[in-house]
């Protein structure tokens, strides 16, 4: 007994067991629209439709004044759903304190607490307006591609339209490449590949397909949502080993160690 007491002591344990509270703290912060909120990011990333849709109807019940006590009584379709595999980390809860879905949540001071996890610390990119889910992909591609962070963040990118940021299509367009970089691709290429790509992007999500605007021809402008949303879709349509596209790529992606590795 005294062996393992003086093992639960380790420092190593303390450090973990404080970190843990302080996650708890936050967590406690976030209230029960909060963690739904949490949850339902958390899904996202995991891809449970399920998890998700469950988590989403609950923030939405309880920001509509319901409360968790009767929410199953309304959604018994929900009876059953697991969180159990979901992870919840510091990246989560900084999309969550971060998110515009929570308005009245306080944020903390980037100073008030060394080391604690502020919005101001985490988005080193543009300040989008994003969904939670929007903000987690966003992430994630801005870090596999700094070509699209230097694109959003570039603010000759965007047209401004009664009071939203708009970003053309052909800019996302004009990224795209062939993940060989000693082959070349040329516009007429890139269009093909384009429309190839939209042609299957509108079958899956057609109310995220832009617009177009009065003055500027034919051409098609995205919201920063439906921009983040189509470029995550590039993203995995080109990633799978038998994907017809898995030989393009957006321009500057970031090769992870075991693929260059197996290029050698």
């Amino acid at each position: 007994m005294a062996t393992e007491r003086a093992e639960s002591q380790t420092i190593e344990n303390l450090v973990v067991q404080l970190n843990q509270r302080r996650i708890d703290r936050k967590l406690h912060e976030l209230g029960d629209e909060g963690i739904a909120l949490l949850l339902e990011a958390a899904a996202i990333r995991s891809e449970d439709s399920q998890a998700e849709n469950a988590a989403r109807d609950l923030r939405r019940h309880i920001a509509d004044g319901g409360t968790p006590k009767d929410f199953l009584s309304q959604f018994p379709q929900y009876q059953g759903v697991d969180f159990g595999s979901l992870v919840i980390d510091a990246s989560l809860l900084d999309v969550t304190y971060s998110s515009s879905l929570l308005p009245s949540l306080p944020r903390p001071h980037p100073e008030a607490e060394k080391g604690e996890w502020a919005p101001s610390q985490v988005a080193e990119g543009p300040d989008l307006a994003l969904s939670p889910a929007g903000r987690l992909r966003r992430d994630e591609l801005f870090a596999a591609y700094p070509s699209l962070d230097t694109l959003f963040s570039d603010e000759s990118t965007w047209t401004e339209e009664g009071g939203a940021r708009l970003i053309e299509r052909k800019r996302l367009q004009s990224l795209l490449t062939k993940k060989d970089p000693e082959k070349s691709m040329t516009d007429t290429h890139r269009t093909w590949l384009m429309a190839q790509l939209w042609n299957e992007w509108k079958e899956i999500q057609p109310e995220q397909i832009g617009h177009y605007i009065v003055g500027k021809g034919k051409r098609i402008y995205l919201t920063q949502e439906e921009a983040v949303n189509f470029a995550w879709f590039v993203h995995n349509t080109t990633q799978g080993p038998t994907s017809t596209y898995r030989n393009y790529t957006f321009a500057g992606a970031i090769v992870s160690a075991p693929e260059d590795s197996k290029k050698k």
